[in-house]
């Protein structure tokens, strides 16, 4: 009795452990996807390292707020102090009205999170845009 209620625990956490992985792989997958979506945006319309293509994007003017959210995102994800000066610039110091839409302002909340991850607070993507 107590070899098959090892082995079915065994096998549980074997399978626990591999759902986990492949559950974070996917994750990891769509965030990319998203991150590297913004950087051939920014790449196709700014000359320069994907950060600072991203940078100039969420600095000019002619972007709209739901694309300058977006390289919000993406700078937190990348994590890149080159990044926070332009982030720093964004703070308007108003809360976002709830519902959060995103499409006449730049949400407050998710900048505050782009500048600490920018800042070296810990991120579990960060490692995947080395190569970007």
């Amino acid at each position: 009795m107590k070899r098959v209620l090892f082995k079915w625990v065994g096998l549980s956490a074997i399978t626990l452990i591999v759902g986990l992985i492949l559950f974070y792989g996917v994750i990891c997958l769509s965030i990319y996807s998203e991150v590297n979506s913004v950087s051939e945006y920014a790449r196709q319309r700014y000359e320069g390292e994907a950060v600072l293509a991203i940078v100039k994007l969420l600095e000019s003017p002619d972007t709209d707020f739901e694309i300058k959210n977006r390289t919000v995102y993406a700078l937190g994800q990348i994590g890149d102090e080159a990044a926070l000066v332009a982030l720093k610039n964004q703070k308007s110091g108003i809360s976002c009205p709830k519902p959060c839409t995103k499409k006449g302002y730049i949400c407050q909340y998710n900048l505050d999170k782009a500048i600490r991850t920018c800042e070296g607070q810990f991120s579990a993507t960060k490692w995947m845009y080395r190569f970007l």
